[in-house]
């Protein structure tokens, strides 16, 4: 089964599905149909990975990120006079990427681009900017290959 599918399907009837602790919680209770009820104990597992885990990123989100390596890279070489290629390669290796989660949408991972930042740092940012209610999860995204960068 298509879990955002599975997802929207159990949004609809007004129910909430999110994780703690590796632990399915779903809620209110009361609005399990037993047809839903059926689905999330069979897709379980898949569900806990599928909300725990943020999918790879979109080729939208990768060219966002390749945009704000150049636009940075560009800055570097113009104003701190460094070659294109070095400052492409500054530009790359200081770039931080961070998937979040709020609890508004629990399914759906957010992307937060920053440069130099370290996990604290980006969850300290998210927290002021949400909420610590809101925020369920902050992760490092891996440093992705060069996607489209230009270095000449």
């Amino acid at each position: 089964m298509d879990l955002p599918i599975l997802l929207s399907e159990i949004r609809a009837h007004g129910i909430t599905v999110d994780v703690a602790a590796d632990v399915l919680r779903v809620r209110p209770r009361e609005r399990l149909t037993d047809h839903l009820r059926g689905l999330i104990q069979t897709h379980k597992r898949a569900l806990i990975d599928h909300l725990t885990q943020p999918p790879t990123l979109t080729t939208e989100e990768l060219d966002g990120i390749t945009e704000a390596v150049e636009e940075r890279a560009a800055i570097r070489e113009m104003d701190g006079g460094e070659p294109r290629t070095v400052a492409v390669e500054q530009a790359r290796s200081a770039m931080r990427v961070y998937r979040y989660r709020l609890t508004d949408d629990p399914a759906t991972w957010l992307t937060m681009l920053a440069p130099g930042c370290e996990s604290s740092e980006a969850r300290h940012a998210l927290t002021l900017r949400f909420g610590a209610e809101r925020l369920i999860d902050v992760i490092p995204q891996p440093q992705q290959p060069a996607h489209g960068t230009k270095t000449c």
